[in-house]
């Protein structure tokens, strides 16, 4: 069934729409939904058309069920023999659709391609960088960025003065071949994958650990995505990062372009 446009349009000038889209609470509400789903595995996401949000908690329309607005309940609601059976029951099956199981095949392969970051970030921190990737559990990863002034693999830890001979080197070979070594930096961009767009370029600070991620401003550690965004939204870490900025396009996203001291 495709959506007409004139019925959205209409739907989004309505009072009702209108009234909501001003209430902060409901906004707070669907903040909270979409953080959650967004937490999911790429299969997992798509069920989200099964679900209404509510305060602090989310209803499974199918199976008629209240649950919490936490990954936790998400994912163990989504496990259920009951739920398949009720969605299956309903109709509302994604195998049953042909366009959502297109949909879903589309999202499975696109798992084995390059994990991107937003346009702006992969503009500055992976400008013409997208060729320097490596393979981990069906996705492909970056490894080469760009930090103030110098490129840096993070494979390896160190600025780098010139990728073509870097890459040739004993010691990055062996990196990118060390399961151990990929794994880390995996980590270190699913962490910062998952934190909101605008705190993103923060990871040229970063380099990647065995357990966590260690910030070299503020020689502090996060492993969850909870304790990197209390830790880039702290005021230590502004403080140490912050510094005026020439570059316009940087300003508008409310980024700072740091010192970096090699």
């Amino acid at each position: 069934m495709e959506m007409d446009p004139l019925f959205v349009s209409s739907h989004c000038m309505g009072t009702k729409h209108t009234r909501r889209y001003r209430d902060q609470n409901c906004l707070e509400i669907l903040t909270k939904f979409h953080d959650v789903f967004m937490r999911l595995s790429p299969e997992q996401q798509i069920e989200q058309i099964h679900f209404k949000p509510t305060s602090n908690a989310m209803t499974c329309l199918p199976c008629c069920h209240i649950l919490l607005s936490t990954i936790e309940c998400v994912q163990q609601h989504l496990g259920t023999d009951r739920h398949r059976e009720q969605v299956a029951n309903c109709g509302l099956s994604l195998k049953s659709n042909e366009k959502n199981v297109k949909v879903k095949n589309a999202i499975k392969k696109k798992a084995g391609v390059l994990r991107r970051y937003p346009e702006a970030i992969m503009e500055m921190v992976y400008p013409n960088l997208e060729q320097y990737t490596f393979n981990a559990k069906g996705s492909s990863y970056l490894y080469m960025q760009n930090r103030i002034g110098t490129k840096y693999c993070l494979l390896c830890q160190k600025p780098v003065h010139a990728i073509a001979e870097h890459i040739k080197t004993d010691e990055h070979s062996n990196n990118e071949t060390n399961i151990s070594i990929r794994e880390f930096v995996q980590r270190f961009h699913i962490l910062f994958l998952n934190v909101a767009d605008h705190l993103q370029f923060n990871q040229i600070h970063f380099k990647p650990q065995p357990d966590s991620i260690e910030c070299l401003r503020c020689l502090s550690s996060c492993s969850t995505t909870a304790e990197l965004t209390e830790h880039l939204q702290s005021d230590k870490h502004y403080q140490l990062i912050t510094v005026e900025s020439t570059d316009d396009s940087m300003k508008s996203l409310g980024m700072y372009m740091p010192q970096y001291n090699q």
